[in-house]
């Protein structure tokens, strides 16, 4: 079932059934909780994974998806340790939202453009990002993988490592290319 089939399964109950049987919240709950399972299955599947199991879905309607998601996190990397905002900005749509380890959000391209110059002012950026997963549905993608920085103060010094776990979503453009919509991580180290 697809997440359209999901919505249109649910706008199937009448409102009027809904609001006059006087169990609207019961019924709410419940099709909340079953949208919510329903989303689970479709988007985690039946198996618990480690951070570090790699399992790929491919969309065979278009097998390059893989390979382009691939380019978009070594462009990222690579536009990380240039220090390349720029190209950084052409990963992520015009309204992407990140949610940084205990930080607000950061809302927009603009923000996080702000937020990524205060970041890498001053630093050199070796990083490298591996994707572990990646499951297409439609328009719509998650990629998740881990990654490794290590900085270092641009007059030299002390390298500071910081590894992690990340996850995305990311939304497929008119030109079939995907661009990062929603993005978060975690610091291990």
């Amino acid at each position: 079932m697809t997440l359209r089939q999901i919505d249109l399964w649910q706008s199937r109950v009448p409102l009027s059934l809904i609001l006059t049987s006087g169990r609207y919240h019961f019924l709410r709950m419940k099709t909340s909780l079953i949208l919510l399972m329903a989303t689970s299955a479709l988007l985690g599947g039946c198996t618990a994974l480690s951070p570090t199991t790699s399992q790929v879905y491919p969309d065979t309607r278009r097998p390059d998806n893989l390979a382009s998601i691939r380019k978009l996190y070594a462009d990222n990397a690579t536009a990380l340790n240039a220090g390349d905002i720029s190209t950084l900005a052409r990963l992520y749509e015009e309204d992407a939202i990140q949610f940084p380890p205990n930080s607000p959000a950061l809302t927009g391209w603009e923000a996080i453009r702000s937020e990524l110059e205060s970041e890498l002012a001053g630093i050199k950026v070796a990083a490298t990002i591996d994707v572990a997963e990646v499951m297409v549905a439609d328009d719509w993608t998650f990629a998740r993988g881990t990654y490794r920085m290590v900085t270092t103060l641009q007059g030299g010094g002390e390298q500071t490592v910081a590894t992690g776990n990340w996850l995305d979503i990311l939304k497929r453009q008119s030109d079939n290319s995907w661009k990062i919509a929603r993005s978060t991580w975690t610091i291990e180290e």
